[in-house]
């Protein structure tokens, strides 16, 4: 009877240790893609960002004058036309 309960004994510490094992594995797993989830939402959020800012550099000319600046460029003077001639 007792080499019985020995086996049984040691079944269930190994079930009990292998179990332990895979949860351990799946908390790390799930901790991990919940990382990754944030990563990807930060990401995204930047790039629509950038997205927008692009779009207003390219079409806003408020926008265009104020990056020329800061890049030392001056507009250009206006061409004053002579109706005279």
């Amino acid at each position: 009877m007792l080499p019985i309960l020995a086996a049984i004994g040691l079944s269930l510490l190994a079930v009990a240790t292998v179990n332990f094992k895979a949860f351990s594995e799946f908390s790390r797993e799930r901790a991990q893609q919940q990382e990754l989830s944030e990563r990807i939402e930060d990401l995204t959020n930047e790039n629509l960002t950038l997205q927008e800012e692009i779009h207003y550099l390219k079409t806003d000319p408020k926008r265009i004058e104020v990056e020329a600046k800061k890049l030392g460029m001056r507009p250009r003077k206006e061409k004053v036309v002579d109706p005279a001639k």
